[in-house]
């Protein structure tokens, strides 16, 4: 697999876009750019729009970070990740592979709940995700 690098100047763009969402997605990219640009760019026209991603100006760019469809690229799914999407100026930069991390314990918590509890997992996550968690939940998870 081909991994794109990042200018300098790209990692500053995409960490001040993320940086001004409030999606835990969108906080993790900007908390894995490590940048040594110092520019402070201004951030216009910013929308989130809720399950597609963000977009604003910034600086003298216009981003778009989210999903493959919102940014306007093709969705390369691979089972248990999340792919977060990112387009400058028109132009698709490549995606962040994230992997949703589980809290501690949760494996061994969830079957001593099950002991006494009937538990159902109601997820909102992609069908890589829903089929991880229904492992951990000894069930097949349904879309429906």
């Amino acid at each position: 697999k081909t991994r794109k690098i990042l200018s300098e100047e790209e990692k500053a763009l995409i960490k001040t876009l993320a940086n001004h969402s409030t999606h835990p997605l969108s906080q993790q990219v900007g908390t894995s750019l490590q940048s040594n640009s110092s520019i402070c760019y201004e951030v216009t026209d910013f929308e989130e729009i809720a399950g597609q991603g963000i977009r604003a100006k910034v600086g003298e760019h216009e981003l778009a970070l989210g999903k493959a469809s919102f940014v306007g690229a093709q969705q390369q799914e691979q089972p248990f990740q999340t792919q977060v999407h990112i387009a400058i100026d028109g132009q698709h930069k490549g995606y962040f592979e994230i992997k949703q991390q589980l809290r501690e314990g949760i494996e061994s918590l969830i079957p001593q709940l099950q002991k006494d509890l009937n538990c159902t997992l109601l997820s909102g996550d992609h069908a890589g995700e829903q089929e991880r968690m229904g492992q951990l939940f000894g069930t097949k998870w349904r879309d429906e």
